[in-house]
């Protein structure tokens, strides 16, 4: 095993903070979280509401039918929230002031642009040196027209709001000195180059669908790395109400996806901060809900389950009008979960990361 690898299996295991005889609750504040970053409180009580709106008739509290204190969905309750496959749901909060304008992004034909992600992870009490990703983010080129004389072409298909997105990684690349390591560490992050993250835009610019897959031959473990690039690029597709809005006017999205290696419910608090002539800059709050207790995590035994589960994204962007995707900003995505290991009893795995990410897309 080369200095790196152990480097980076230390850093996952360095996920797990110990077994416990008893549970222990994980909390996202142990994180740093909610230093000069805490959610915005609204987010509590959109969330709140959007479980009492997606309850069934009859139901209780939000509690009940809505978000679980422990972040994870009994059987079955997250369906009353967003379905498997469903489209997202955005719902306006309050307008904002004067004027305002309906804000929906759209994915030109042929759409490209490169991006840089500047990654800073923090595994438990491993951290990663930090690292800049490149990619090449594409959509499909419009088909060219058949020439003349060719048989003619079966019936288009019916228009979709549904555009689907390619991100391949071109470079990686340390952006500090790291040491008499930082050499072999380069070279294993190198191997990432190749490594694809897939999602579609849908009505309204929100991101969706999600998945990641890393370039044959790099270490298992830099999937906490492209996981993290993943979560961020998701957060620069934001998503609009079909409504017109203006400066302090704010929305939440409820989307289903993957995040920390569960499926999970969603909650996106969209505030509009300011318009700059053509440029909007907007906060972004994020609380995600585990579907149910299954998680798949490199590095983590097979077979564990979670017990409790926290993940949460504050973002700040700044996005051109009419487009869906933003140019540039930041997010700082945490993670905190307690799971119960293969085989059950007392004990309790602790996990614990942050990312702070900083996005140029299209910048030159």
């Amino acid at each position: 095993m080369t200095l790196t690898r152990a480097f980076l299996t230390a850093a996952v295991l360095g996920l797990c903070l110990g077994c416990e005889d008893k549970p222990k609750e994980t909390k996202a504040a142990d994180l740093d979280a909610g230093k000069g970053s805490a959610l915005d409180p609204k987010l509590a009580e959109a969330v709140a509401a959007a479980g009492s709106k997606g309850a069934k008739p009859g139901a209780g509290a939000a509690t009940d039918d809505g978000p679980p204190p422990n972040g994870i969905f009994e059987a079955g309750k997250a369906d009353a929230q967003l379905e498997h496959g469903k489209p997202p749901k955005i719902v306006l909060g309050e307008a904002g002031a004067e004027p305002r304008a309906v804000l929906t992004g759209t994915i030109p034909p042929g759409y490209k642009q490169s991006g840089t992600f500047e990654v800073t992870l923090r595994l438990g009490r491993a951290q990663l040196p930090a690292l800049a990703v490149s990619l090449s983010i594409e959509a499909p080129k419009p088909k060219a027209p058949a020439p003349a004389g060719a048989a003619p072409a079966a019936a288009p298909a019916p228009p979709s709001d549904t555009t689907p997105i390619g991100a391949k990684i071109t470079e990686v690349k340390l952006t500090g000195d790291v040491g008499p390591q930082g050499k072999d560490l380069g070279a294993q992050l190198s191997r990432m180059k190749g490594s694809k993250i897939d999602f579609s835009v849908v009505g309204g610019g929100v991101g969706v669908d999600f998945t990641q897959q890393l370039a044959k031959g790099a270490t298992p473990e830099l999937d906490m790395v492209l996981r993290a690039v993943a979560e961020s690029l998701e957060a620069t597709a934001i998503g609009f109400p079909k409504e017109p809005v203006g400066p302090g006017g704010y929305w939440l999205i409820t989307t289903r996806g993957n995040a920390g290696g569960a499926e999970v419910i969603g909650y996106r608090l969209v505030k509009l901060e300011k318009v700059d002539g053509d440029n909007l800059t907007l906060s972004v709050s994020t609380k995600r809900y585990s579907v149910s207790h299954k998680v798949e995590i490199p590095g983590i035994p097979p077979g564990a389950e979670l017990d409790q589960f926290q993940s949460t994204t504050e973002a700040k962007l700044v996005l051109k009008k009419g487009e869906a995707i933003a140019r540039s900003g930041t997010s700082k995505q945490t993670l905190a979960a307690g799971l119960i290991p293969a085989g059950g009893g007392d004990q309790r795995l602790g996990i614990q990361s942050i990312a702070d990410v900083t996005i140029a897309i299209g910048q030159k």
